[in-house]
């Protein structure tokens, strides 16, 4: 799912992040010494809780919530960073959606800060994944320096332990989950109040791409008739200049030439005043075209993200949020169920 979300650029690996070179963190240092011990440190079972609880609805959220950040004022690079360290480090999309709503949440009630990215880092080596790490968003300071080289450099070395360890734990978890659901147990999903808030927001934000769509599509069927009756109007004027030009060639007295290029003056003028009403009724059906057409699209994307990772009938979620054709929920493309 992480692929799905969209960024204002690529995300960029950790190498990439800005000014790695020039400045030290004493704090990563340390969390990197760690790491080492936290990998070899034997894995927790997974609780009948962990097997049974499913991050699904946090997946498809993902996108929203990095959004939602985006909005609130935290930056696209340091969302797009702490995404590419969630990744590697192996945290579930579902975790990461967690991390980066809450972001969102206290950047939109207090302001952003800078360092969000660096945050995740340095918390996700020292051990902590999903709700741990979102825990402590709220309470966190603003970075003050940044890591080198070979700090990155070391970070993703590490990230590839930890990641074997979530992987390991993962694995006995659906082990577990399979064994819980031969029982007759069942499955629950997670975040569904924070799900049910992004898709409320949806529904309202449809209901106004609805309404201005239906506006602009008013708009853009006045202008079509508008511009339809200036071009009416400057063929009639048109047909009237010709007509003044033939009255004037067949007038045979001084008298009728006057009169005649009098009349061709003035259906001159309303010629050109007709031109110039048709080129304003051109660029205003142009302009409410477009606009019509944008909002169109829009709706059609909004239309589109509703449906994402909408419930069945029974409240399984599915890749595309319908049953198929024989009432089974579809298979989702993205790996999740990954937190604790």
């Amino acid at each position: 799912m992480y692929q799905n979300v969209r960024l204002a650029e690529r995300p960029p690996t950790l190498r990439q992040l800005p000014g790695m070179a020039h400045r030290t963190s004493t704090l990563v240092g340390v969390l990197l010494l760690t790491v080492p011990l936290l990998a070899s440190a034997g894995e927790p079972e997974p609780t009948d809780d962990d097997a049974l609880t499913d991050d699904i609805l946090q997946v498809l959220d993902l996108p929203l919530a990095a959004e939602a950040a985006r909005e609130a004022g935290v930056g696209a690079e340091e969302v797009a960073h702490a995404l590419v360290a969630a990744k590697e480090a192996g945290l579930s999309a579902g975790e990461a959606a967690v991390i980066v709503a809450e972001e969102a949440a206290v950047a939109k009630e207090k302001g952003a800060r800078r360092g969000f990215d660096k945050y995740v880092a340095a918390k996700i080596l020292a051990g902590e994944r999903g709700k741990a790490i979102a825990a402590g968003v709220a309470a966190r300071k603003a970075a003050a320096d940044v890591m080198t080289d070979a700090e990155i450099a070391a970070a993703k070395a590490k990230y590839a332990a930890i990641r074997a360890k979530h992987a390991a734990f993962r694995a006995k978890k659906m082990a577990k989950r399979a064994k819980l659901l031969a029982k007759g147990k069942s499955v629950k999903m997670s975040g569904r109040a924070a799900h049910k808030a992004h898709r409320d927001a949806l529904k309202a934000r449809r209901k106004e791409l609805v309404a201005r769509h239906r506006e602009l599509k008013g708009e853009h069927r006045d202008a079509h008739a508008d511009f339809k009756a200036a071009h009416g109007d400057l063929a009639g004027t048109r047909q009237e200049v010709k007509k003044a030009q033939e009255n004037l060639k067949a007038a045979e007295t001084e008298q009728a030439r006057k009169a005649a290029k009098e009349e061709l003056e003035a259906v001159k003028a309303a010629h050109k005043e007709a031109k110039s009403g048709h080129k304003d009724a051109r660029d205003e059906h142009k302009d409410a075209h477009g606009e019509h057409k944008d909002a169109k699209k829009e709706l059609k994307e909004e239309r589109k993200e509703l449906k994402k990772g909408k419930p069945d009938k029974k409240g399984k979620p599915n890749k595309k949020g319908k049953p198929d054709k024989k009432g089974k929920p579809g298979k989702p493309e993205h790996k999740h169920g990954g937190g604790k």
